[in-house]
């Protein structure tokens, strides 16, 4: 069984509990007002029963590792405000918020625009809800529907911007930006992810000190920007990372060794200068040291 995850419970966990306050405030209303005959209780019951339903086919898709959609939840709780409207709407009509609050919801949990999705089922809820004459209907309905739509579209393009923000942020992070590669914090967690049936290529540019100390050091980093350059065209099976100031490291999925000396043999027939040395070990905890070691091996050998 997958491990808990809170992240996707949260939102559906929320969902549920607003089910269940709707269904007992729905409850003590009806009672309240002494509508909770036989026909309103079956209604009710058979509200909680759909509502347990969408519990257990929560509890099952996450056994399977997979996302419920929390979209579910609104819908739920439209067709309960509709239910109960439909038998009794003295039950209803003093809670027209709730159908504002599944509106705020799914501004909470959905990307922008899909409110909309709700719309045709909010409206004639609204309606039955409230118990309103057409022309009452034709006039309210357009105002609430753009309540609506600002209470869900507002924070669901503030967090869709937050989001695109964060992930540029994360990009910035684990760039190398004078390469354009990955930079050795996102190296790192890759080569934990790392096994046997991986290869991992550490290349080092030959003569870049006297190279930098002839030319300077703009010369330089136009060197290793050009050459990272090569990198990502020239081995589009594989991802590679800065590691040091003259050095990158390759990761490629799936790799025999003797395939990823072959990636080698295609770096150095493409580009030649400036020469390069390399060390080639397979993925796992000790990748990195065996990659270095294999790299000094051929250093000496030259």
């Amino acid at each position: 069984m997958p491990a808990f995850d809170v992240t996707r419970w949260r939102w559906n966990l929320v969902g549920a509990l607003g089910c269940v306050m709707q269904l007992a405030v729905l409850t003590a209303s009806a009672a309240h007002i002494g509508t909770l005959d036989r026909t309103m209780t079956l209604t009710l019951a058979g509200a909680a029963l759909l509502w347990a339903s969408a519990v257990v086919a929560c509890l099952w898709t996450d056994r399977a590792g997979r996302t419920f959609p929390a979209l579910v939840w609104p819908f739920l709780a439209c067709a309960s405000l509709a239910a109960a409207a439909g038998v009794d709407p003295a039950a209803t009509s003093t809670f027209p918020g709730m159908l504002t609050l599944c509106f705020g919801f799914i501004g909470l949990t959905q990307p922008p625009r899909r409110s909309w999705i709700l719309v045709p089922v909010a409206l004639p809820t609204l309606a039955v809800a409230m118990d309103m004459e057409p022309v009452q209907f034709a006039v309210r309905g357009p105002l609430t529907l753009m309540v609506w739509l600002l209470v869900a579209e507002l924070p669901a393009q503030l967090l869709s911007r937050l989001r695109q923000q964060e992930a540029e942020l994360r990009r910035l992070a684990s760039t190398d930006r004078l390469t354009g590669l990955l930079n050795r914090h996102a190296l790192e967690d890759a080569l934990q992810d790392t096994t046997q049936q991986d290869a991992v290529v550490l290349l080092d540019l030959d003569g870049f000190k006297e190279h930098n100390d002839r030319l300077g050091h703009v010369a330089g980093d136009a060197l290793l920007s050009a050459f990272g350059a090569m990198l990502r065209q020239q081995c589009p099976g594989g991802q590679w990372y800065r590691y040091g100031g003259d050095e990158f490291l390759g990761i490629f999925a799936h790799t025999s060794l003797a395939d990823a000396r072959s990636v080698v043999d295609g770096l150095r027939a493409a580009r030649d200068d400036p020469p390069f040395s390399t060390g080639v070990a397979a993925g796992g905890p000790l990748a990195l040291s065996d990659a270095d070691h294999d790299l000094y091996r051929a250093k000496r050998e030259r």
